[in-house]
């Protein structure tokens, strides 16, 4: 039965506006899971679906426009992607750490997107039944970097080279949280940052992949 919200304001899908909840059948279906399994820089790394043009719009509705709808459907990709890394008992105590943006960013969208992501991923975790699931926000960027988007992989790769600061804090089983891996340059600095500190991440978690990673 229909509710009276769902009468005023029925829910259509974020990319093509037919009637659907957060994303329809049709499009999603344009969305490829991810089966790569393996490591990166040494840390068991999944990701739930293939990076492609259905994914790249719900990224950017997610990380530019705030459209929790979008936002979402990448949490139940981050899901699909914890599913396939872990096999933890639900009383084992897991830390999200999600992969900063520069400060420039955060100011201009007024929240922070990977935050955003890993507390969803957080209560999605919670509701299946882990309540010792915790956000923990402890990586930042203490430079000025640039926009990933325009770099060549190496440009990108030294334009976060030591750009991540960890604040000091107590984690239990350490997943690092971002919506999409490329080059994997911002990953990999997250992870020397962890282990700098003493932290040796579990596992590394993504929405999204590109093609061009693991072809």
């Amino acid at each position: 039965m229909l509710t009276i919200l769902e009468l005023l304001f029925p829910s259509t899908c974020i990319l093509c506006k037919n009637p659907a909840r957060d994303l329809c059948s049709t499009c999603a279906a344009e969305i490829y899971p991810s089966k790569l399994q393996g490591t990166f820089s040494g840390v068991n790394f999944r990701a739930g679906a293939i990076y492609g043009e259905q994914l790249a719009k719900l990224i950017l509705f997610a990380k530019e426009d705030n459209f929790l709808s979008a936002r979402n459907v990448l949490v139940n990709y981050l899901v699909a992607a914890y599913m396939q890394c872990a096999r933890l008992e639900r009383d084992e105590q897991i830390s999200l750490i999600p992969i900063p943006s520069s400060r420039s960013a955060n100011r201009k969208r007024g929240y922070r997107h990977s935050s955003l992501l890993a507390l969803g991923l957080r209560d999605a975790l919670r509701a299946g039944g882990n309540h010792k699931v915790e956000l923990l926000d402890c990586l930042s960027v203490n430079r000025k970097i640039s926009d990933q988007s325009t770099l060549t992989k190496s440009e990108r790769q030294r334009n976060v080279e030591g750009a991540y600061s960890f604040t000091p804090t107590k984690a239990g089983k350490v997943f690092l949280v971002d919506d999409l891996l490329t080059t994997g340059s911002s990953m990999r600095e997250a992870i020397r940052c962890l282990k700098a500190a003493g932290i040796a991440p579990y596992g590394a978690l993504c929405a999204g992949v590109s093609p061009h990673l693991i072809s």
